[in-house]
């Protein structure tokens, strides 16, 4: 059976968004072994325009092994909950169901996710309230990407390439 989680509320608060890195550490054993899922804002939000339901989950598989962990944000649909609920029905995938009208709820006091821009991506990130037990928790975070600019020979150039070559 799959384990269903649904937010509620934002971090409303500094030590709440704080206390986060604390969870993080928790799961991931150092801030240098962390994964992060990310998707493009614009991403999620075709997606929550998808669901009939406007839902989006953060789906995890191997959340036990921080090695072999993986996830995926997916459209979550009206019925899955009932689907996934039997006991032979992928045990062991984690689904963490955001409801548009919750993100929105909180997005409404940044400023760059009110009008986003094409470089804003929302981080999945895993914690666990201890370093021990199965109790987990997922953190959707929204981060500002920037192009990387490096100086090579007193000239600006970006760390990317064209396909096909120029």
């Amino acid at each position: 059976m799959a384990t269903i989680f649904r937010a509620s509320r934002g971090l409303t608060t500094q030590s709440a968004f704080n206390d986060m890195q604390t969870f993080v550490n928790n799961y991931w054993g150092s801030p240098a072994e962390e994964k992060v899922f990310p998707i493009a804002f614009w991403k999620l939000k075709q997606l929550f325009a998808a669901s009939t339901i406007e839902e989006v989950a953060f789906r995890v598989t191997d959340i036990n092994n921080t090695s072999l962990v993986d996830a995926e944000w997916i459209v979550f649909e009206e019925g899955m909950e009932t689907l996934l609920s039997p006991p032979n029905v992928r045990p062991g995938e984690f689904y963490f169901v955001i409801d548009e009208a919750v993100f929105n709820s909180i997005k409404g006091a940044i400023d760059v996710l009110t009008n986003p821009l094409n470089s804003v991506i929302i981080w999945g990130r895993l914690g666990k309230p201890a370093p021990t037990g199965a109790d987990y928790t997922a953190f959707v975070v929204a981060v500002g990407c920037t192009v990387i600019v490096t100086d090579i020979g007193g000239e600006d150039f970006t760390t990317g390439f064209p396909i096909p070559p120029r």
